[in-house]
C-alpha cells in the first residue's frame, strides 16, 4: 500500500473511522497475501478479488472461509468488507497521485 494512499482518503472526504478501517483492512489483506501493488502489477488482482468472495449460497452452505485469515462474526460480510476496501485500493491506483 502506498504512502499517499491515507492522504486520498482524506481528499476523498472519507471520515477518519472510514479511513483508518479501510487501512487496517488493507493492511490485514498484506499480511497474508502480499503487498497489493505487487498483486495488481502481476494481474493477480481478480485472483484476489475471487477470493475474498463469499456469496449467500456458500453461507447457506456453510463452505469454509476462503481466506488465509481467521474472520470472527458474519463470513460474508466481513469478507464483502475486505473486499470493498481492496476494490477502493485499486481505484486509488487508478486514478490517484502518480497515476
Amino acid at each position: 500500500m502506498t504512502p499517499d494512499y491515507r492522504m486520498w482518503l482524506i481528499q476523498q472526504g472519507y471520515p477518519g473511522k472510514t479511513i483508518s478501517d479501510r487501512m487496517a483492512e488493507l493492511t490485514r489483506i498484506e499480511t497474508h497475501y502480499g503487498s497489493v501493488d505487487d498483486c495488481v502489477r502481476r494481474g493477480e488482482y481478480d485472483a484476489l478479488i475471487q477470493t475474498l468472495t463469499y456469496s449467500t449460497d456458500d453461507a447457506r452452505q456453510s463452505r469454509p472461509n476462503p481466506t488465509r485469515f481467521v474472520i470472527r462474526g458474519d463470513l460474508r460480510t466481513n469478507l464483502a468488507t475486505y473486499k470493498a476496501a481492496l476494490r477502493l485500493y485499486k481505484r486509488y491506483l487508478e486514478t490517484g497521485p502518480g497515476a
